[in-house]
């Protein structure tokens, strides 16, 4: 025969949604919990961002010389600090990936 569509609204029972009618237990339909767009307040802001990276760097490499030995710790040093920092600022549901490289000036 043929199949029935069954359908349901939140809070319906067995037997409103053509199931058996003993006992009415009722049944729970959920929403998504996904979000389509960032909460209030939670939009990331590149501008301030830039600013915290900007400052961190500052500070860091404001009294250092180039030297090709240090450089490897002193970016993943960088890298761990700045993520740290933009974790801070609140930023929910977002992957923050930072990439650093260091490279000598040389000739300018």
């Amino acid at each position: 025969g043929r199949k029935k569509k069954m359908t349901a609204k939140p809070g319906a029972t067995y037997g409103e949604i053509g199931g058996h009618t003993e006992g009415q237990q009722t049944v729970k339909i959920f929403n998504p919990t996904y979000l389509m767009k960032p909460r209030e307040g939670t939009k990331f802001l590149k501008r301030d961002v830039e600013m915290t990276m900007a400052k961190i760097l500052q500070e860091k490499l404001q009294s250092k010389e180039y030297d090709p030995v240090e450089q490897s710790q002193l970016t993943k040093e960088l890298c761990t600090e700045i993520q740290s920092a933009v974790k801070q600022m609140g930023y929910e549901r977002y992957k923050i990936v930072i990439q650093v490289n260091i490279t000598e000036a040389t000739g300018q």
